[in-house]
C-alpha cells in the first residue's frame, strides 16, 4: 500500500514539473503558473497560451520575448473599440511585471498568441514555451492544450 502511495505521489509531482505549472527563473524571483492553451477551431495549428506570472522581487521586470519550436509565437492583447468589436493586436513594447505584483495573461486580454504550430496539436497535447525577462532572464514552460478552460 505504501509503495502505490509513494508512486502515486511521484506521478503528481512529476506532472507538475513536466507542465510547468509553477516554474521559476533562475534567480527564483519570478513564478510562472496556471499555464494552458486553447488551440482554433479545426486545424491546431493556431492557438492562445495563458498564464500567470508573478514577479517576488523589489525590482519591476519586463516580459521581451516569446518563442516556440512548435511554432511562432508572439505577445498580443486584446481590445475593444468604439463600436464594441474586439480586436487582437500584437504587443509592440515589453510587458510590464511590476515588482511585488503579478500580471496575468487571460482571454480577452494579454495573452502568446501561436501560429503556424507543427504539428497540429489536440487536447492534452502540450508545447514548450521560452519566455525571456529582461532581468530575470530565461524561463521556459511546458503549456498543455486545454479546450475545457473557460
Amino acid at each position: 500500500m505504501r509503495l502505490l502511495i509513494g508512486m502515486m505521489i511521484a506521478i503528481a509531482v512529476g506532472a507538475v514539473v513536466w507542465f510547468g505549472f509553477a516554474r521559476s527563473g533562475p534567480d527564483g524571483v519570478l513564478e510562472v503558473s496556471g499555464q494552458f492553451m486553447r488551440t482554433g477551431e479545426g486545424s491546431g495549428r493556431t492557438g492562445a497560451a495563458y498564464f500567470v506570472i508573478e514577479n517576488n522581487s523589489d525590482q519591476d521586470d519586463f516580459l521581451v520575448s516569446v518563442s516556440s519550436p512548435a511554432g511562432r509565437a508572439t505577445l498580443h492583447t486584446s481590445l475593444e473599440d468604439e463600436n464594441g468589436v474586439v480586436r487582437m493586436i500584437a504587443i509592440e513594447n515589453p510587458l510590464l511585471i511590476a515588482a511585488g505584483s503579478r500580471h496575468e495573461l487571460q482571454r480577452g486580454g494579454d495573452h502568446v498568441m501561436l501560429m503556424k504550430i507543427e504539428p497540429a496539436l489536440g487536447q492534452g497535447d502540450a508545447i514548450t514555451l521560452n519566455l525571456t525577462f529582461e532581468h530575470a532572464g530565461d524561463i521556459s514552460i511546458e503549456v498543455p492544450v486545454d479546450q475545457n478552460r473557460p
